[in-house]
């Protein structure tokens, strides 16, 4: 693989899983604080291309070798993604259940309600069901929700050959549907249908520029007038009207996960941006594990600080970092201490 190629891909990895965290930072306050909700939505559209990023470089890196589809090939790939996804994906889930078992019993009042049974009342059928759709206010996603992505991911992978085919010979048509159900959303999709929308658009983008040897991490003639359109949009949107909002913001995520790469990719080739190793390797775990930990962190914060728009705000950027600082070094320790089972439950990256 074309170096820049490699090593933008690299970099990229830690700080989109930061950006996860940042996503999944949301705090239950007492008042509404008006300047904090206008700096979290402004936050929250930056770090949203984490998610459409992800899925460009996972099909794009599926994808990269295959030029022409190879069955055989396409068969090694997803025995491949049997270890590095499906594996990781069932163990995480089950750690998850089992840990909010621990913590429901634990703590019953405050880890109640949200539209679903406590999980020592599950059925063995909806147990089993947790690791497709935990239910209540994870309608759509797994008991440890990040992991959606994992699910989603893998099921796309396995429907490789048909984006295959229609990105070889009907990518027009691909776009223009995938782009208008995502931008416009006519069908009225609720949040977790539209993960699969947005999985599938940009799953296919990575695929098309795979195929089509398109090295998206050098759009430079699009860079420009992108980055331009990004800063806008992010300063301008939490003042836009509900009606254009969506609409905007969509467009916003398929144009800032074009350009984000290019970006980077500009920055190490200037030498402006270096590669972390060991970052880009804790990267997986710590998209795996922060979630066992954020909740405290999410809730707890402001009943020991005051809670204004300066606190709110502080916090938000804070706790998504200490949560990440936390994990890495969890993940040193394990990594130091069990690296079989470390390797594990990452998928053996």
């Amino acid at each position: 693989m074309n170096k820049s190629i490699s090593q933008t891909i690299s970099f990229l990895r830690f700080p989109l899983i930061v950006g996860v965290i940042f996503i999944h930072t949301v705090f239950v306050l007492p008042e509404s604080l008006e300047e904090y909700e206008c700096f979290k939505y402004m936050l929250g559209c930056f770090t949203a291309f984490a998610v459409p990023i992800f899925f460009i470089i996972s099909s794009f890196l599926f994808f990269y070798d295959m030029k022409e589809f190879d069955m055989w090939k396409w068969f090694i790939k997803m025995k491949k993604r049997v270890r590095t996804l499906l594996i990781p994906y069932i163990l995480w889930n089950l750690f998850y259940l089992l840990f909010m078992l621990i913590v429901q019993v634990s703590f019953p009042n405050i880890m109640g309600g949200g539209g679903r049974k406590m999980i020592y009342n599950y059925s063995f059928l909806e147990l089993i069901d947790s690791f497709w759709n935990f239910g209540g206010m994870y309608h759509g996603m797994p008991i440890l929700y990040s992991f959606w992505f994992i699910r989603n991911l893998f099921i796309l992978n396995l429907f490789a050959p048909v984006f295959y085919l229609l990105l070889k010979k009907i990518p027009v048509v691909f776009f223009i549907i995938s782009l208008v159900l995502f931008i416009l959303n006519p069908f009225d999709f609720i949040a977790t249908n539209m993960d699969w929308v947005k999985s599938v658009l940009f799953y296919g983008i990575g695929v098309f520029c795979a195929v089509n040897a398109i090295d998206f991490t050098d759009l430079r003639k699009l860079s420009s007038p992108f980055v331009f359109f990004v800063i806008v949009s992010i300063i301008l949107l939490p003042f836009v009207p509900d009606t254009m909002r969506f609409y905007w913001y969509q467009v916003l995520l398929v144009i800032g996960a074009l350009t984000i790469p290019t970006v980077v990719r500009k920055g190490i080739l200037n030498k402006k941006l270096r590669v972390n190793n060991f970052l880009a390797s804790s990267s997986f775990f710590v998209y795996a594990f922060h979630l066992f930990i954020i909740i405290p962190f999410n809730r707890f914060w402001s009943t020991i600080l005051p809670v204004n728009n300066w606190t709110a705000s502080i916090m938000l950027v804070i706790v998504p970092f200490l949560v990440a600082f936390i994990s890495v070094c969890v993940y040193y320790v394990l990594k130091e201490n069990f690296p079989k089972f470390t390797k594990l439950i990452i998928g053996g990256r």
